[in-house]
């Protein structure tokens, strides 16, 4: 049963594909990296949190682990908060762009069934 769902979700992910592309750019700008992070940290924070990384790499190339600032180590449970309320959000908005996608699709019509095409003769063959 489990399998059946998940082959229906790539089916189903597989026909709205193309629809999505032509989506409005604004249902999908929340997942953009950059409204994600708006507001989300400073540029101060960015060089606290690479200039603990740095010290990170160097600690491990000596063997040893470097030690969190408890400023950082605040910061970052400050900010999985705030992004886990995001990417929720975020997910919550993906969602009902495909529900009305899918919507879409039901509520159109069907195209015609094309014709068959002829048969190909040929004088040399013979049946």
């Amino acid at each position: 049963m489990k399998r059946r769902a998940c082959i229906a979700a790539a089916a189903l992910s597989c026909l709205i594909a193309g629809n999505a592309a032509a989506a409005s750019p604004d249902a999908f700008d929340a997942l953009d990296l950059r409204v994600l992070l708006q507001g989300l940290v400073s540029e101060e924070q960015v060089s606290a949190m690479f200039e603990y990384l740095r010290n990170a790499v160097i600690a491990a190339a000596e063997g040893r682990e470097g030690p969190m600032p408890e400023m950082l180590r605040r910061e970052l449970e400050r900010i999985d908060a705030d992004v886990r309320l995001r990417g929720t959000v975020a997910g919550l908005l993906l969602l009902k762009q495909l529900e009305a996608e899918v919507k879409s699709l039901l509520r159109a019509p069907l195209p015609e069934p094309a014709r068959p095409a002829p048969p190909i003769y040929s004088p040399s063959i013979r049946t």
